[in-house]
């Protein structure tokens, strides 16, 4: 464990009695940890939150936009999608009867 804490730490290491070098050894862990954790991964998980938070942001938009495209009114002033008209003939009637068309 000299050694290691003589490579580690230089010599000064070995100057300190043995019951304090442990608690050497977990401060500068201790330090380090808290460092890392503030330096790099609490930064680091802001910017995934803020990224995240702002591709669900854009998503919802572009999809209420969709949505209000699909079920915006045609030119009959209708609320009708018009894949209604097309795949039910009974749509087409009922939409038509909306717009005035049939009496």
């Amino acid at each position: 464990m000299e050694q290691i804490g003589e490579d580690l730490f230089g010599s000064a290491f070995n100057e300190w009695p043995i019951l304090l070098r442990p608690i050497w050894v977990t401060m500068i862990l201790v330090i380090g940890g808290i460092k890392l954790f503030y330096y790099f991964l609490l930064p680091a998980a802001a910017a995934i939150i803020i990224l995240l938070l702002a591709v669900v942001i854009v998503g919802a938009s572009v999809g209420f936009l969709v949505r209000g495209r699909q079920l915006s009114a045609n030119e009959d002033q209708t609320k009708r999608k018009r894949d209604d008209d097309e795949t039910r003939p009974w749509r087409r009637v009922q939409r038509r009867l909306e717009a005035g068309e049939l009496k």
